[in-house]
């Protein structure tokens, strides 16, 4: 099973979300482990000041007004009894539990400096005790704070104050906080990938159609250093290809141009020649040789862009009239299937690609059968001859220029061996394809494979 996206955006994406996710939740977990004590001391503060502030009253009275002050004061969260500590001695400081560490420090800092006191008990105090999600999330504890506390005259008074616990929405509050500090992070994170990774995108799809049109218009040479060094790279080699191209195609046409009057004039001596069968078998060769020349000049344009522009082409119509040419000339052609819609393309490249095609079949197998199959994304035209077929091992290397199959298929069949390359070739440039399979009940099948914009 794969985990990771395969494109690169969503990569970069899961990374970062995945790690601000990790961070969220650790200091979640930290915020909630470190929560407790806050409460803790929060209601020991609390519950201190009580004491503390009970504390200044009575040593504010004589003693025989204490015990009517302390019936006074006394409420639901503080209780005053005149009298020395009870509870023994204090715990001894490895037996200390956090809670009561927690009150004597609250305490200390409550009182006048120099005040004595001893904690007797410090005890949490939960609405829910026997709910773990209620005490962690639902509320915030209490906390009761036994002490006995030294009078300014000697007199001790014991104190049980109370900081009672009350319900809480911090949780609710916690993820709702973070949620909005998610959602904002996860929109700049969004922007941020798509800003880093949309230049890729531009430089694949650039290059993609280079393969495609070697005349398309060069990248804008803007944006972030690396980026316009990545265009002016592809800038660079486009020209350089187009360059390479030009520079072939020139020469091969100056070739072309000089090898017609050589075999113009040879052609002219041939059909002096008194031998008839001598002069045909010259003809033939010299036919071949001009036959060869257009084929080459034919592939190399093929390779480049002709300067056709692209327009929307009814495939129906063209397909029906390849059709009727080849009936014309006395062939067996039928046509099934209809494409449901114009492919956008250059129309006399794809009339000369499906020329090719429907010219093999009629050569090889006689008589040739066009089906038109929508694929959704693409439009297939499969065109089947009932031919003897090819050898799989031969099924790529025909489309190798000037590669012919050895064997019955290319018997007396004449052409250069430049056709189906001139036809792949074609296809690849409006983003397509050109495959070949060998029929079960015989023969070979061309399918031209077109995306339905190019």
């Amino acid at each position: 099973m794969k985990l990771l996206p395969n494109s690169l955006f969503g990569r970069i994406a899961l990374i970062l979300v995945g790690g601000l996710v990790a961070v969220q939740m650790l200091t979640t977990a930290i915020h909630i482990s470190e929560r407790d004590d806050l409460v803790f001391r929060n209601g020991a503060s609390r519950a201190a000041a009580r004491i503390d502030d009970a504390v200044r009253v009575l040593n504010a009275v004589t003693p025989a007004q204490r015990p009517q002050i302390m019936d006074a004061i006394a409420d639901a969260t503080l209780q005053l009894t005149d009298g020395k500590p009870v509870g023994g001695e204090p715990a001894p400081a490895e037996g200390e539990t956090e809670l009561y560490v927690v009150a004597r420090e609250a305490l200390a800092l409550a009182l006048e400096p120099g005040t004595h006191f001893r904690v007797i008990d410090a005890q949490p105090i939960n609405l829910n005790p026997d709910s773990w999600y209620a005490r962690e999330f639902g509320e915030r504890a209490g906390i009761r704070i036994h002490a006995a506390v030294m009078l300014s005259d000697g007199n001790w008074v014991t104190a049980d104050s109370t900081n009672p616990p009350r319900t809480t929405t911090w949780f609710t509050r916690l993820l709702r906080n973070l949620a909005i500090v998610d959602g904002v992070m996860l929109v700049l994170l969004f922007f941020a990938v798509r800003l880093v990774t949309r230049p890729l995108s531009v430089l694949a799809g650039a290059a993609e159609e280079l393969g495609r049109n070697i005349e398309r218009p060069p990248l804008p040479e803007t944006g972030t250093v690396e980026l316009v060094r990545a265009s002016r790279a592809l800038n660079t080699m486009q020209d350089r290809l187009k360059r390479y191209v030009e520079t072939r195609l020139k020469a091969l046409g100056a070739m072309s141009h000089d090898l017609k009057t050589p075999i113009t004039r040879m052609r002219l001596r041939a059909e002096m020649l008194e031998d008839a069968q001598l002069r045909t078998r010259f003809t033939r060769d010299l036919d071949a040789m001009q036959e060869m020349v257009g084929s080459t000049l034919d592939y190399m344009r093929g390779l480049s862009d002709s300067g056709e522009e692209v327009s929307a082409i009814d495939l129906n119509a063209l397909i029906s009239s390849l059709k009727q040419d080849a009936e014309e000339a006395g062939h067996t052609v039928t046509f099934a299937g209809e494409s449901p819609g114009p492919v956008m393309g250059r129309a006399q490249a794809l009339k000369r690609c499906l020329q090719n095609l429907l010219d093999n079949a009629l050569a090889y197998g006689q008589r040739a059968d066009i089906t038109v199959r929508d694929e959704g994304r693409t439009v297939n035209v499969a065109i089947a001859d009932h031919g003897p077929g090819i050898p799989e091992s031969d099924i790529e290397r025909v489309f190798d220029p000037f590669y012919r199959v050895e064997g019955s298929r290319n018997r007396n069949s004449g052409g250069s061996g430049l056709g189906l390359s001139i036809a792949r070739n074609i296809a690849q440039a409006h983003g397509g394809a050109v495959r070949l399979r060998n029929l079960p009940q015989g023969g070979l099948e061309a399918t031209l494979v077109l995306p339905w914009s190019a």
